[in-house]
């Protein structure tokens, strides 16, 4: 096992005496688990006193630690004086693999709380007794959707166009770039099979898909000609990193779904009402307090936190009544033509 330390002071502000942060970080194969209960694949970053077991543990799924502990470095310093009071003596951000393993540590309650967006959130609910917390908003969006884009000087003008053809989507778990446009290729009563490359071509009668892995990946796949089109959120196609505008301008989008939240706290089942209570106040306090606006931006761009409204909610019944169907259609794609065993 390799362990690597890294131990900086803190800049010292009314939201930020907290000591020394200490990051650690585990470089193994395979998934075996570590003392606290965590994939030894996992990175992990300590604020407060790191040799306390008192700990909130705020978990992430990324392939990107040290982005994301960067994103977390203000939330944890901030919440861990406001539930200093209620024993908690350290907060932990850790970084794991899959939606799969963040599923099996909230239900073991080795993680506290997670940000995701509706598909993994609702996944979590369901597989491991998750409670939704609240809605946040990311850089003024509290709702995205996805939009499905092809090479504009393809034959694609909508998604009946598709059947023939093949997809990209980005991996499985994603809300946008994955579970919206597959429902709704399925609602439209489209047949979608996984295939194991680009080199196999799809049924004729079936629209064929494959995994890209990472958004930049998609809009690159589409502008190559390596799949015929490729579908994600909104905001990555606004984005000059995910779809740089030399791509953007030989593509359009020709298919778009409706709205869904954009992104959602939650807490593992079982958590301590008090602190329950204690978190979501905190969050909501920060949209209002002049002195924290770095803190609540710096949170992976959140501009405001909320309430679950009752058309959010609606949202979300959908996508849960949707689940069960789209899950078990997907699994028996990957028994079809060309899928990966």
């Amino acid at each position: 096992m390799v362990h690597r330390f890294l131990s900086a002071r803190l800049p010292d502000s009314p939201w930020r005496r907290l000591g020394h942060i200490v990051v650690v970080g585990w470089w193994l194969t395979g998934l075996s688990v570590a003392a606290d209960g965590l994939p030894s694949t996992s990175s992990r970053a300590i604020y407060g006193d790191a040799s306390s077991s008192k700990r909130l543990v705020i978990g992430s799924v990324t392939n990107a630690p040290k982005y994301n502990f960067g994103q977390m470095q203000g939330i944890s310093r901030y919440m861990l004086e406001r539930v200093r009071d209620l024993g908690v003596e350290a907060i932990m951000v850790v970084t794991i693999d899959s939606h799969e393993q963040m599923t099996e540590m909230l239900r073991d309650g080795h993680v506290d709380w997670v940000s995701a967006t509706p598909y993994a959130a609702i996944k979590y609910e369901r597989e491991a007794g998750a409670q939704f917390l609240l809605t946040k908003k990311n850089r003024g969006r509290g709702a995205y959707h996805s939009v499905f884009f092809a090479r504009s000087d393809s034959n694609i003008q909508g998604i009946g166009d598709l059947v023939g053809k093949t997809i990209a989507f980005e991996k499985p778990g994603s809300t946008s770039a994955y579970f919206l446009p597959a429902i709704e290729l399925l609602g439209a009563g489209f047949r979608l099979v996984r295939l194991e490359s680009h080199r196999h071509p799809p049924p004729p009668d079936a629209i064929g898909y494959l995994f890209s892995g990472d958004e930049v990946n998609s809009s690159t796949w589409v502008h190559k000609r390596i799949v015929d089109a490729a579908a994600f959120s909104n905001e990555d196609w606004g984005s000059e990193w995910r779809t740089p505008a030399a791509f953007r301008q030989d593509m359009s989008i020709f298919y778009r779904t409706t709205d869904v939240p954009r992104s959602l706290d939650i807490l593992r089942a079982g958590i301590d009402p008090l602190l329950r209570t204690r978190i979501q106040q905190s969050l909501l306090d920060l949209n209002n307090h002049p002195d924290a606006q770095d803190i609540l931006h710096g949170y992976y761009g959140a501009s405001e936190f909320a309430l679950i409204t009752e058309a959010q909610q609606q949202a979300l019944d959908k996508i849960r009544g949707d689940m069960d169907a789209f899950e078990r259609t997907m699994a028996e794609s990957t028994d079809n033509h060309g899928a990966d065993k």
